[in-house]
């Protein structure tokens, strides 16, 4: 998914939305700015306390203009629990 950016759109709460409603241990997929779940601490953490955040693909600052975005992929409904997330930078 490719959520809406813009704070009046809240995109972590749509983020939080899918990941509840879909079933146990579906995988999914999100386009968020970098510091979107740093930035939202309260949202991140209701979050992580009901879903794990298995990897993060940092995208080509280029995609979209003016935004640092990555691929932030979670498994849903599993708590995170102080996992390791994967990291994954992008090379130029």
């Amino acid at each position: 998914m490719n959520p809406p950016f813009e704070t009046k759109y809240k995109c972590l709460d749509i983020v939080f939305n899918v990941l509840n409603s879909v079933p146990k241990d579906t995988i999914c997929a999100f386009i968020l700015p970098n510091n979107r779940l740093d930035k939202i601490i309260g949202k991140a953490r209701k979050i992580l306390d009901s879903h794990t955040l298995e990897k993060i693909i940092k995208l080509p600052e280029m995609i979209f203009s003016g935004v640092v975005t990555s691929v932030f992929i979670f498994r849903a409904k599993v708590s995170h629990l102080n996992k390791p997330v994967f990291l994954m930078l992008h090379r130029k």
